[in-house]
């Protein structure tokens, strides 16, 4: 029973000091803790000496608070409990911090423990904590691990840069990377790529410091980057890839296309617009900012380039836009296409040849396909039949929409019979197409 209470005592727990008096202690305890508490107090009487108790107890109000009790006995001559004197003081805030604390830490250790990135704490020169994702990347226990120099796992040829930098960092030193790449030997003698970050940090005291590492387990992508630059050097295309206007990556065969040693693209890699010939150039830069926008309609074009010789080279270029950094890069293959070009311009000198000579003869001409389709006349068909060439050129007999049939002939308003003339058809195939197609050749004695 209270028999005595100050007013501390009375307000913490929202009563007044009246309202305790004559009251049974136990009322204010908790109920899950009054076992734990009649414990206590059972404990200080065989020893009697003071005690301290934590506990929770019940307000008036019906909250909880934390105390935390100092608690002397004074017992009877035969050993009974005549009083009980307590000191109380309340240390729910402690206790609210202390639940978050313990909280936070239990958050932190899940996540320590279940991350995908292995995670070391390295005090000195030696793991002191890791995770479970870091013993199975570097593929040894973590017992093997714990308390062994953390350059016992490195490659033998990365080793003394990354203990360079673990000591630099240490002396304070913050120009050694944060993240950067290197190679792991596991138990088994297999070697793992892998991406390192690191912080250092204080470890339970500020004049203690710790490096964390952060690893990841690169391998699969190391594989794939060595596959894709086989495939890159060796593509029998020229490969260029153009990010913000600098040309940042290209292959060997872009250096032979382009009559360019590597050395001396790396210097024009500001300026790699240089090399295309000035007619082409404008065209290639509105092509290349074009499809950095997204218009995939100018994704192949013929241009040409100087080489380093001053030679003209006629290319056939494809651009398509790629992720590069976060942002948008422009990769270009070309294929040298001088050899066609020269081709095309020695077939145009000829075809040009033959409609020289078509329209320099002096008796009428006409070339048609074998559907009726004329494809080449001269001046003299044109005058004979009144009509301009560029009226016949496409069009058929029918068409033309004149007199002019396969039995008759205009020449000067004079009807003429093809009786009257010497007639010669030829079947030949053609340049442009491919195609068969028919001549005939009217000549008019009468004229001539």
């Amino acid at each position: 029973i209270i028999i005595s209470v100050n007013e501390f005592g009375a307000h913490h727990l929202g009563y007044e000091v009246d309202e305790l008096i004559g009251k049974n202690v136990w009322i204010v305890v908790h109920p899950d803790d009054l076992i734990y508490v009649q414990t206590q107090i059972f404990r200080l009487k065989s020893n009697q000496d003071p005690g301290e108790i934590v506990f929770r107890k019940i307000k008036k109000d019906g909250s909880v608070i934390w105390v935390h009790e100092r608690v002397r006995l004074k017992v009877n001559d035969d050993g009974s409990v005549k009083e009980l004197w307590i000191n109380c003081r309340d240390i729910t805030d402690l206790k609210n911090v202390e639940h978050k604390l313990i909280e936070s830490e239990d958050k932190y250790r899940t996540i320590f423990d279940f991350c995908h990135e292995g995670i070391g704490v390295v005090k000195d020169f030696h793991f002191i904590k890791i995770n479970d994702r870091l013993a199975e990347i570097i593929g040894w226990d973590r017992e093997e691990i714990i308390d062994q120099v953390f350059t016992k796992f490195i490659h033998h040829e990365d080793k003394d840069r990354m203990m360079n930098y673990h000591v630099r960092r240490l002396k304070g030193d913050t120009s050694p990377p944060t993240a950067y790449e290197c190679r792991i030997i596991t138990k088994s003698g297999k070697t793992v790529w892998a991406y390192l970050s690191v912080v250092v940090m204080n470890w339970e005291s500020e004049d203690q410091l710790v490096v964390v590492i952060f690893l990841s387990d690169i391998t699969q992508l190391k594989i794939r980057q060595i596959q894709y630059k086989v495939l890159f050097d060796t593509a029998q295309e020229g490969i260029c890839v153009w990010y913000h206007d600098e040309a940042i990556l290209f292959n060997n065969a872009f250096c032979s296309i382009s009559g360019w040693d590597r050395s001396d693209l790396e210097n024009k890699t500001n300026n790699m617009f240089d090399i295309i010939h000035s007619s082409d150039k404008q065209f290639v830069i509105n092509n290349y900012k074009r499809q950095l926008e997204g218009d995939i309609r100018v994704d192949k074009f013929p241009f040409r380039l100087i080489t380093s010789g001053y030679d003209i080279k006629w290319m056939f270029a494809s651009m398509v836009r790629i992720p590069w950094n976060g942002d948008h890069a422009i990769m270009l293959f070309i294929q040298d296409i001088t050899s066609l070009k020269l081709t095309e311009y020695e077939l145009a000198e000829r075809r040009n040849l033959l409609y020289n000579i078509i329209d320099a003869i002096p008796f009428p001409i006409m070339y048609k396909s074998l559907d009726g389709v004329y494809k080449v006349t001269n001046k003299t068909f044109s005058r004979m039949i009144n009509l301009p060439i560029s009226d016949i050129i496409g069009k058929t007999e029918l068409e033309i929409n004149s007199e002019f049939s396969k039995d008759h002939l205009f020449w000067d308003n004079q009807l003429i019979t093809t009786q009257k003339c010497v007639e010669y058809r030829i079947t030949m195939k053609s340049l442009d197409d491919n195609k068969l197609h028919s001549m005939t050749i009217y000549r008019i004695p009468h004229f001539y």
